[in-house]
């Protein structure tokens, strides 16, 4: 996760958490698993009840938390990773995720290849559509902070 002298732009990855119990570590668990190597995962906590954020930063110290004092809404609570992201991408993923180990490969891959406006790929079974300097993606959100 986020290698010195890296020649791939840093992904911020947020996952936004509200007692997701342990798919909240399935789902780091299997982003830890990545072979992309430039990477920051961000677990942003809706103030849930269930200690699965506390569980998960005990489990994988290289995530970092964020612990909101109360559940500011999906919008809000995603809103609050973004702003603390240093990625030049941002992808938002749901706790209940569970990603392959060359996800982001192909991702970044497929930006790269297909900067020009309107341009579709398959990516780990996600349509997305490169919409200028941005990318959507249905069940995985890719934006460009730069």
């Amino acid at each position: 996760m986020n290698p010195k002298n890296n020649d791939e732009p840093l992904v911020s990855i947020i996952i936004l958490n509200y007692n997701a119990g342990h798919l909240l570590i399935d789902c780091v668990e299997s982003i830890l698993n990545t072979h992309y190597p430039n990477y920051e995962v961000i677990v942003v906590d809706n103030a849930s009840e269930d200690n699965s954020h506390t569980k998960c930063k005990e489990k994988f110290p290289s995530i970092r938390l964020i612990e909101n004092t109360e559940n500011l809404g999906y919008c809000e609570g995603n809103n609050v990773g973004i702003r603390q992201a240093k990625g030049s991408f941002v992808v938002i993923l749901n706790p209940d995720t569970l990603a392959e180990s060359d996800w982001l490969m192909h991702l970044m891959s497929a930006y790269k290849s297909g900067k020009k406006r309107g341009q579709q790929h398959t990516v780990t079974n996600s349509f997305f559509k490169v919409c200028g300097t941005g990318i959507i993606i249905v069940n995985m959100y890719l934006a460009i902070i730069s």
